[in-house]
């Protein structure tokens, strides 16, 4: 696996759920319903855009 590959799923993953933490937190629900939503929506179940490989899970 190429490594530029693996940070960018990393960066995904960790923006995606900062983000969504952050407007959670802001409409007074839990940050940590924001990073479920998160790894929900980026994961495989959804959208899609990172893969699961051995690294990551």
């Amino acid at each position: 696996m190429d490594i530029s590959v693996l940070l960018f799923d990393l960066l995904i993953i960790l923006v995606s759920a900062r983000i969504l933490a952050e407007l959670f937190s802001y409409f007074g629900s839990p940050g940590v319903i924001g990073e479920l939503s998160a790894g929900i929506l980026i994961g495989p179940s959804l959208l899609g855009l990172v893969e699961i490989n051995t690294v990551i899970e």
